[in-house]
């Protein structure tokens, strides 16, 4: 299930107008406010939902290589109980 598409406003309200016209440190804020709506565009959105998929899964070949996918198959012995090989497909697959 992804979630829905958040629009964020692009003018900024009169509170949060007073609110800039304060701020003197705080400069990336303010930029964040003003370029919310292309920071966060649709594509972005979902690109970040995908990465929140529950039935993906993330594993470590080594230190340096991840693997990321669906577990599809498992192999499990039965008279021990562990499991001797588990396939997975690629997380690009529909």
């Amino acid at each position: 299930m992804q979630p829905e598409v958040w629009q964020p406003p692009i003018a900024l309200s009169t509170q949060e107008e007073q609110i800039v016209t304060r701020i003197r440190r705080a400069k990336l804020f303010v930029f964040l406010r003003k370029h919310q709506h292309v920071l966060f565009d649709e594509a972005f959105q979902r690109e970040l939902a995908n990465l929140y998929d529950d039935s993906l899964r993330h594993g470590r070949k080594s230190r340096s290589v991840r693997v990321d996918g669906y577990k599809r198959h498992v192999l499990q012995d039965l008279d021990t109980n562990l499991i001797r090989a588990v396939g997975s497909d690629s997380s690009k697959c529909p």
